[in-house]
């Protein structure tokens, strides 16, 4: 690039001071422009526009505008959203456990599998407890032989009991005839007309059927006795029968047991034994997460409860949807903080003592739709944020000390 030269005059005398004489030419030979000897340029004074000055104004200009809107955002309602990031999806998880004891046979459901409920899910060996099933449903069947026994021996009874009564009856009769004898022939004898031996035998006659009658009623009440013990030991043979229909329902509910069914509806995973293995009753085969059971468990900080209270709109970021939004709402609070229900729960009555901020567990609740996205599980980690600002009126917030009709 060929730059602008000042030209010096070539046949200029040295002034007094011996200094050169271009020192004090004029002004405008000074601005002369030596002749250029490549292509002609514009000689002509640079332009003022300098650009950086507007986009620096621009810049301010935005910034402004930006902290304006955000600033009148955050004072309408900013001011009342109050987040945390310590939040999980929490569900309502069942653990599926034999009831009782023996190998697993089969397991008809994968896991990480959607199921119904009342679905089978794993099947225990049955052979045993189809052996005490038999069992216990043919002593059921010999007691009601028993009883069907213990209705004929009382019906025999019976009679029994009605030919004593015959027979007593008889001898009723015979000692009436017998007295009668008696007393005529004792008239007789006296009168001479009868000999005395006749009166004896009549009198014996007399003594052996009062003995006949006591006998016939002591058999009728033998008889009796008899039927009642009957009636006992049969009342006591259908209590056993009933114990014994006990013990066959009872063989039955185990059997019914050796297939472990689902008793919601939901997904079944976690699974923790195999086909083969020899469990106890309480052993756990899995989880369960029920439908519609999925909910959020947001832990806040103290400090951050003051205006919170249920009914109130939240919103869940969850993570694992790309950050998609959910809108939910405050369910209710826990009943302490979480360092109460820790294993091991503080003890501040010793030593040093620093404050540290508590955190209190939040249920909030999902929409009914949550479920409908896949990948929404328990333990996963999301970002909740709570609108303050309107104060529902079903039930009070977490620092009122308001009672509950």
């Amino acid at each position: 690039m060929i730059e602008s030269q000042i030209p010096t005059p070539l046949h200029a005398a040295d002034g007094p001071s011996g200094a050169p004489a271009a020192d004090n030419a004029p002004d405008s030979a000074k601005n002369q422009i030596a002749p250029q000897t490549g292509p002609a340029q514009n000689t002509g004074p640079k332009s003022a526009f300098r650009p950086r000055r507007y986009i620096v104004a621009l810049a301010i200009l935005a910034g402004l505008f930006a902290g304006y809107h955000y600033a009148a955002e955050y004072i309408s309602a900013g001011w009342y959203q109050i987040g945390t990031d310590d939040a999980y999806v929490r569900a309502d998880i069942s653990n599926v456990s034999a009831k009782i004891g023996g190998y697993i046979k089969a397991f008809p459901v994968a896991e990480n599998t959607i199921v119904t409920p009342d679905m089978v899910i794993a099947e225990i060996d049955d052979g045993d407890y189809q052996i005490a099933l038999q069992a216990a449903q043919m002593k059921v069947e010999s007691q009601r032989a028993t009883i069907e026994r213990f209705d004929a021996q009382i019906r025999q009874s019976d009679a029994a009991i009605a030919q004593s009564k015959g027979q007593l009856g008889a001898a009723a009769a015979d000692v009436t005839r017998t007295e009668a004898d008696f007393a005529r022939y004792t008239q007789l004898t006296r009168e001479k007309v009868a000999p005395a031996q006749r009166l004896e035998q009549a009198l014996a006659d007399r003594d052996r059927a009062s003995a006949t009658e006591v006998s016939a009623k002591s058999a009728v009440i033998n008889a009796e006795a008899a039927k009642d013990v009957l009636i006992a030991q049969q009342k006591e043979a259908q209590r056993l029968l009933a114990e014994f229909q006990v013990q066959v329902d009872k063989a039955a509910r185990d059997l019914s047991f050796t297939k472990v069914r689902a008793a919601v509806g939901g997904v079944f995973g976690n699974r923790s034994s195999q086909v083969g293995t020899l469990v106890q009753p309480g052993t756990r085969l899995g989880a369960l997460i029920g439908d519609g059971s999925l909910y959020v468990e947001a832990n806040f900080k103290e400090t951050q409860l003051r205006n919170m209270k249920p009914g109130q709109a939240a919103s869940i970021a969850v993570d694992a949807l790309g950050g998609k939004v959910l809108h939910g709402t405050v369910d209710s609070f826990a009943p302490g903080s979480g360092s109460v229900f820790s294993v091991l729960p503080p003890e501040n009555a010793t030593g040093n003592f620093t404050k540290i901020v508590q955190r209190v567990p939040i249920r909030i609740a999902l929409p009914a739709d949550a479920k409908a996205f896949e990948l929404l599980r328990p333990g996963l980690s999301v970002v909740v944020t709570v609108d303050t600002k309107v104060q529902p009126s079903g039930g009070p917030a977490l620092a009122s000390s308001q009672k509950q009709p």
